[in-house]
């Protein structure tokens, strides 16, 4: 019965364990900087493509979009993103840089996107340097773009970029990179952001947006209707997705490590209440079963206190044992965890201290 227990106690700390580590693996992605705020966002999902918009149509339809959004009471700053945070989409071409050939054997690829004056600030993305785009950066004004701080960690050694070309090569029109924002981890909370360069939108007319973005001094979940509503009041046909707090879009970014957290509590408890029941039962069986034995020792001038000592050493032994397998267990585990935990090593002294 003993040995069982302490194959309970080995596999419950095992367990135990695992909900630790992905219990504050998961804790550790959600508290990481993203690079936009996440509270006071609410974006619309639509596609415009798919309502049948000819180009020539869309400078108009993004302008009554974003004036009508920008009325509604509590709504801050509205603004448009092709690609945007969080969504699972991407774009990527390859590029023109002054003053730089290639990296390695590789040619300069950068991601991209295409953003209307207002974006950065409605999204709260911090500004590095520059300038941002604005109602300047219209159609047949000189192009300009911005790019973030990883491009210019990749692709520039003096961090200089400000005022340098850009392009897509060849007869290409050359962009002016007039600023540099934070990085977005528009990939999830657990990919780095990648280099990415942001576009006018007016000076890209013909390009169809997916996002529409409005910051909020209210509860965003409050605004949703009202941004719902003023999407179909300016295009009845315009599909709309889903509009949404962007915390929860960038939630959805870590849903699989949110599961596995929950499921390995769950697991780590149940095992956990598994142990303790067994080693209960067992020394409590003990101690029946040895009634005459304690008898004859408090008669013979044994004290409760000795008695006591003597089945709490039986007990911890057992435990001892239990957690000497289950550690043995654990550690080479760890090497299979080791994948799925953000931010700590699978081998972290202090989490099995705990489980312990």
């Amino acid at each position: 019965a003993k040995a069982l227990v302490a194959a309970q106690v080995a596999l419950s700390f095992v367990l135990i364990v695992a909900a630790a580590l992905f219990l504050q693996s998961f804790s550790k992605l959600v508290a990481l900087d993203s690079g936009y705020d996440r509270a006071a966002v609410v974006t619309a999902r639509f596609d415009t493509r798919l309502a049948r918009y000819e180009p020539q149509q869309l400078p108009a339809l993004y302008r009554q979009l974003v004036e009508s959004v920008s009325q509604i009471p509590g709504v801050r700053s509205a603004s448009l993103g092709a690609v945007g945070p969080a969504t699972g989409s991407r774009r990527m071409s390859s590029f023109v840089l002054d003053g730089v050939d290639t990296i390695g054997d590789e040619g300069l690829v950068t991601h991209e996107d295409y953003i209307s004056a207002g974006f950065v600030g409605t999204l709260g993305i911090r500004l590095v340097g520059g300038r941002n785009i604005d109602e300047r950066d219209r159609d047949g004004a000189q192009p300009v773009i911005l790019v973030n701080e990883a491009f210019v960690r990749r692709y520039s050694a003096d961090r200089d970029v400000l005022g340098r070309q850009f392009s897509s090569g060849g007869d290409a029109p050359r962009y002016t990179i007039v600023g540099v924002i934070a990085d977005v981890k528009a990939e999830g909370q657990r990919e780095a952001a990648p280099p990415t360069a942001y576009y006018a939108l007016a000076q890209h007319p013909q390009e169809y947006v997916r996002n529409l973005y409005a910051r909020v001094a209210l509860n965003p979940a409050a605004t949703i209707e009202s941004v719902r509503k003023a999407i179909n009041d300016v295009a009845p046909q315009l599909a709309v997705r889903e509009v949404v707090p962007l915390g929860e879009l960038s939630e959805r970014t870590v849903a699989t490590e949110r599961m596995i957290a929950r499921l390995a509590a769950v697991f780590g408890l149940l095992g956990m209440t598994v142990a303790v029941v067994g080693l209960y039962g067992a020394i409590a069986y003990s101690v029946a079963r040895r009634t005459n034995e304690i008898g004859v020792r408090l008669a013979l001038g044994a004290s409760p206190a000795s008695v006591r000592r003597l089945i709490m050493r039986e007990t911890v032994t057992v435990v001892l044992a239990g957690l000497v397998v289950g550690i043995a267990l654990a550690l080479p585990s760890g090497a299979l965890a080791e994948s799925l935990v953000f931010g700590m090593s699978p081998r972290d002294a202090t989490t099995y201290a705990v489980a312990a």
